[in-house]
């Protein structure tokens, strides 16, 4: 009697255990979906963003600056993110990658570089610096893109035959 007890008891939750998958594993379909839902989204977030920035008048230097240091520091993030995921990927990944990262540094490090020479633009330079800095950032955030795209292409489980 004991033992029909201790089958009735174990035969359900080893069934619960063997049938549940872990939440982590999303079919790739669902994982591919997801990632276009992302990059739909980031692109229609880098549009709405590049709008408002056409939107700051010269009185509003230091709102302008400040936006688009907050915006740097975003996509500086998303570029820690992606070396991140990087580090633990295979040592081809890694090597392909490299190239691209130090490309999306040196155009954060430019992006940078404008956003501290802002103090020097004038009234009548306004309207070229902040055309030069929001196509900075505008080239920043695509390429943050593609480079979050491709690596989500490379790290993406292999597809089923």
């Amino acid at each position: 009697m004991k033992n029909l007890k201790l089958i009735a008891l174990l035969l359900p939750t080893s069934l619960l255990i063997v049938a549940c998958k872990p939440q982590d594993e999303t079919p790739p379909a669902v994982a591919q979906a997801t990632a276009d839902q992302k990059m739909a989204d980031a692109k229609a977030a880098t549009k709405a963003a590049a709008q408002d920035f056409k939107d700051y008048t010269y009185a509003k230097k230091a709102e302008y600056v400040q936006a688009m240091r907050d915006e740097l520091a975003e996509v500086n993030k998303q570029i820690d993110d992606l070396k991140a995921k990087i580090a633990q990927s295979t040592d081809d990944v890694k090597a392909a990658a490299q190239p691209k990262l130090d490309a999306l540094q040196a155009q954060a490090d430019k992006l940078k570089v404008q956003l501290d020479k802002a103090g020097d633009a004038t009234e009548s330079t306004w309207d070229s610096f902040k055309a030069g800095a929001a196509q900075s950032y505008d080239d920043l955030k695509k390429s943050a893109n593609d480079a979050r795209q491709w690596l989500a292409d490379k790290i993406a489980p292999a597809k089923s035959s």
